[in-house]
């Protein structure tokens, strides 16, 4: 058309209802065809296609109301709808039209409407008296508000001049150009050849011109008046701008784009910048509904009627946020073939027809006969799965027909059935289809297994799958209560950051607060980096024990809201987030564990972690209840490791049941690699024949400060040294000690470390089978309760101070540090090893002797070194929350492909700046 008919538009854009809703929209639709204009290298003009007026209530909507009302014998109902029709419109035109200027738009619009509004009277008036209406009766009147909205438009775009210059604007009637056939039974079919000679003639008589085009409406060749159908409008503007062999096609919306998923459900879906005609027709089919797929057809070029003809591409883009940029839709193109999922889409209300019987293996026909019987009732099928043995056939369809559609397969299969051929007939209702969509799926091998193991992580069952011959569809059918699930698994899998909902159990306030502070400290790296976007789902803070005043008592908790404010602000805390409120009065009856573990089953996201930091037995016994719900398990709480050696035994086994990880190293080692090491001995084959330790950073700390390091054995003899209270203190005040500081320093806190080792290296032992001897004893005078704030905590010790600081000099008097030690020994043949945990004398020579402040270290003795593998490190508050952190990421990175390493990022700012404790 273009080459036989001087200037005509090259661009068409489409405004759906929403965007003509009232006055202040269509100004916005002014505003947004200026833009256009003026990005323009030429003045050409523009071809608009509106709908009707949407809103509350939409016009369309109201004028098949009418119809119903009439029909119904409601006359005055009717009218009475008609009546806010004529409201709706003329608030439009006196607010669009309100300069005196402009009156003579406005009583031509007026008289426009109320000549209309008189036509459709008198067709409601035939309707009430024969009490009945056929379709195209409704499709007329239903076709006013186009007409409407259209001439409103028309005119607000001519007396603003928009744009400036031109031909003007003209409104035109689609019904006097676009003629088609719609006696068939797939639909309205356009007559390409007639339509587009009716709009050469348009396009001479108004030639420069731009044009607003009525949508949804068109005409038959034997001028009856007809519609386009559902989404009528948008098939419109795909129609003119074939005809009008257009460069481009925009259909402005209420949305920014074509997205990911389903934005009311699936949080992070995103707008695509891309996608190809395929992949927006099967998003659509499956529930998306931003454009219909009958929208594409025209604009593709292999089903233009003209051999020459091309393609053109159409834009999404959001009326009400025009500088988004939107989606492009056009043919397969580099960026929809290099991503492998485009987007993913469900469908809900739908149900099961199971087939299923021995008898159907090789009998020709069974699919036939079958497929007859639902297209007898009308009833449409929206995936199908068959298994190769032919022993079974499931259909999805509409739940509102699954009972007919079983009584008719039923019907048609009687004789099978009543022979036993046929087995039964089975409905499954509410269930949902999950179909997942991306021309990057093709011959991409992987694909299926990804979107299968993403359900299985996220605990969905899928009934049936099926995918196309042409592999860019995979469709699964799950349980109705299970579609949000499996939609939020399978777009994180794909189209997302790896999101892993996390829960967090602690006890001690500040670890509790460095916890939740390190979520927001660490999120950026985490997520461009590595791909990980852990979320706090669930915090649970345990009754500390302690008196209010010491380092975890009021201030403490206020440490632990500041972290959550921070993790809050970082993103970094769902926005559903469970969490028991902490409160320094610490009332363990709000130690709710199973109202904790209930919130992270309800987490909808594929990866559940429980990071327990505490040293609760009542949360260690949990750790075999979430490992079989399918949760995952990071801990430094040694209490489920230390059990005796029944309820052990049930821990390793719900390991080894479970498909969820246990991730434990932080139990005996903080951040170093003492875990690991064990692993790679013993998977080398090595044999370790003895293990010791300094297990215990705080008491290091202590006997670091009265001994630093080998320098004691060159000092005068008669050289002070530092108290051991003072040097509990210190301890004390870093942060350093359990709970119960005389844990530490009895050596009990040393042992259950030792045993942790022990039990993973494979010896049976239980905790009586170690040998303790206490540096200071650990039962209090009277049972008094545990020492809180420093100075209670000095005084307390200061009764060890001459006993130890004797030890300390006797040690330093033959030229040894005294250190904590724990000894396993590997002792031969079936016999268990010995294990002792006591504070020794150790000489320069020895690794232990050169330990300083909070260090602790591990040496390995095995059958295969020939010298000793020693790991050491110093161990901090921060260390261990950062352990317990780092094993988290690990452990999302170990399940998940997305969850690489991307390289550095650029000038992180975590780099820049140091990071004190929350105080």
């Amino acid at each position: 058309m273009a080459t036989t008919v001087g200037r005509v538009p090259r661009a068409v854009h489409k405004f759906g209802g929403t965007s003509v809703q009232s006055a202040d929209a269509m100004r916005q639709v002014r505003e947004i065809i200026a833009g256009i204009a003026a990005e323009q290298a030429d003045d050409s003009p523009l071809a608009i296609v509106v709908s009707a007026m949407g809103g509350k209530p939409k016009v369309t909507d109201l004028l098949i109301d009418t119809v119903g009302l009439a029909a119904a014998g409601q006359h005055d109902d009717a009218h009475a709808v008609l009546a806010q029709v004529r409201a709706k419109h003329e608030a439009a035109m006196a607010e669009l039209f309100a300069e005196p200027a402009h009156a003579a738009e406005r009583a031509a619009l007026g008289a426009d409407l109320a000549h209309d509004l008189d036509d459709v009277a008198h067709l409601l008036r035939a309707v009430s008296l024969l009490r009945a209406a056929d379709q195209r009766l409704v499709g007329v009147i239903a076709g006013y508000g186009e007409q409407w909205s259209a001439r409103m438009m028309a005119a607000l775009l001519r007396v603003s001049r928009t744009p400036p210059g031109g031909s003007g604007w003209v409104y035109l009637d689609a019904r006097s150009v676009l003629v088609v056939d719609d006696e068939i039974s797939t639909g309205v079919s356009i007559l390409w050849d007639e339509s587009a000679a009716r709009l050469r003639e348009f396009a001479r008589a108004h030639e420069g011109a731009s044009v607003v085009i009525t949508g949804f409406i068109a005409s038959t060749r034997d001028g009856g008046i007809t519609t386009l159908g559902r989404d009528g409008s948008d098939y419109s503007a795909s129609v003119f701008g074939r005809l009008l062999e257009a460069e481009s096609i925009t259909i402005w919306t209420d949305v920014s784009g074509v997205l990911s998923a389903d934005p009311r459900v699936v949080a992070d879906a995103y707008v695509l910048p891309e996608v190809s005609y395929n992949e927006a027709a099967e998003l659509a089919h499956f529930g998306a509904k931003v454009v219909h797929p009958k929208t594409m057809q025209p604009a593709l070029a292999r089903l233009d009627w003209r051999p020459d003809a091309r393609s053109i591409p159409i834009f999404i883009r959001n009326t009400f946020s025009p500088t988004d940029r939107g989606t492009r839709i056009f043919e397969t193109s580099e960026l929809t073939t290099s991503r492998e999922v485009c987007g993913v889409s469900a469908m809900r209300g739908m149900c099961l027809v199971n087939v299923m019987g021995r008898g159907m293996v090789g009998i020709p026909g069974v699919a036939s006969r079958l497929f007859s019987a639902l297209h007898a009732l009308g009833v449409n099928v929206s995936a199908i799965a068959q298994a190769s043995s032919e022993q079974s056939i499931s259909l999805a369809l509409l739940e509102a027909d699954g009972r007919k559609a079983q009584a008719a397969v039923r019907d048609a299969f009687r004789h099978e059935l009543g022979a036993g051929h046929i087995e039964d007939v089975q409905l499954v209702p509410d269930v949902a289809i999950i179909a997942v969509v991306g021309d990057g799926m093709s011959h991409r091998p992987g694909i299926a297994g990804k979107v299968m193991g993403a359900l299985g992580m996220a605990g969905v069952n899928v009934r049936a799958i099926a995918q196309g011959c042409n592999e860019t569809n995979i469709t699964t059918i799950v349980d109705g209560n299970q579609a949000l699930r499996a939609l939020r698994a399978v777009h994180a899998a794909f189209l997302a950051s790896l999101t892993v909902a996390v829960g967090v159990v602690a006890r001690s306030a500040p670890v509790a607060a460095e916890l939740l502070a390190s979520f927001g400290r660490h999120a950026p790296t985490s997520q461009e980096r590595f791909g990980v976007n852990p979320k706090v789902a669930a915090f649970l803070k345990l009754d500390e024990h302690r008196a209010d005043g010491g380092p975890d008592g009021a201030c403490g908790i206020e440490r632990v809201r500041r972290g959550l404010r921070l993790a809050r602000e970082r993103a970094s805390l769902d926005g559903g987030a469970w969490f028991a409120e902490p409160n320094a009065g610490g009332d363990g009856a709000d130690e709710d564990l199973a109202a904790f573990t209930k919130a992270m089953l309800a987490a909808d996201v594929p990866m559940r972690v429980i990071v327990d930091a505490s040293d609760s037995a009542e949360a260690a016994a949990r750790h075999c209840v979430w490992l079989r719900s399918g949760i995952h398990v990071v801990t430094n709480n040694s209490a489920a490791l230390t059990t005796g050696l029944a309820q052990y035994a049930q821990l390793c086994t719900a390991r080894r049941e479970s498909t969820a990880r246990y991730i434990y190293g932080t139990a005996y080692g903080d951040w170093l690699p003492v875990a690991s090491t064990v692993t790679t001995l013993l998977a080398s084959g090595d044999v370790v024949r003895c293990v010791e330790g300094v297990l215990s950073a705080s008491v290091s700390h202590v006997l670091n400060a009265l001994a630093p390091a080998a320098e004691s054995a060159r000092a005068p003899r008669d050289a002070p040294l530092a108290r051991f209270s003072t040097a509990v203190r210190a301890a004390y005040e870093l942060g350093l000690f359990e709970q119960d500081l005389l844990d530490d320093l009895s050596g009990a806190h040393s042992a259950r470390q030792l045993l942790c080792l022990a039990r993973d290296l494979g010896y049976e032992l239980e905790l009586a089978d170690i040998d303790v001897q206490p540096l200071v004893p650990r039962a209090r005078p009277g049972g008094a309760a545990a020492p809180a704030g420093g100075d209670a905590v000095e005084a307390a010790m200061a009764e060890h101070d001459e006993q130890v600081g004797a030890r300390v000099a006797a040690a330093a008097a033959r030229g040894c540090v005294l250190r904590l030690v724990g000894r396993l020994e590997y002792v031969g043949g079936a016999a268990r090893p010995r294990a002792h945990v006591r504070a020794e004398e150790v000489p320069p020579s020895h690794p232990f002797s050169a330990l300083s402040g909070s260090a602790i270290s591990v040496v390995f003795h095995s059958s295969e070194a020939e010298q000793p593998l020693v790991i050491s490190g110093a161990i901090s508050q921060r260390s261990c929350v950062n352990a317990l952190y780092s094993d988290l990421i690990r452990l999302a990175r170990s399940l998940d492909a997305r969850a690489r390493d991307r390289g550095p990022t650029a000038a992180p700012a975590h780099v820049s700046a140091a990071h004190p404790p929350l105080r």
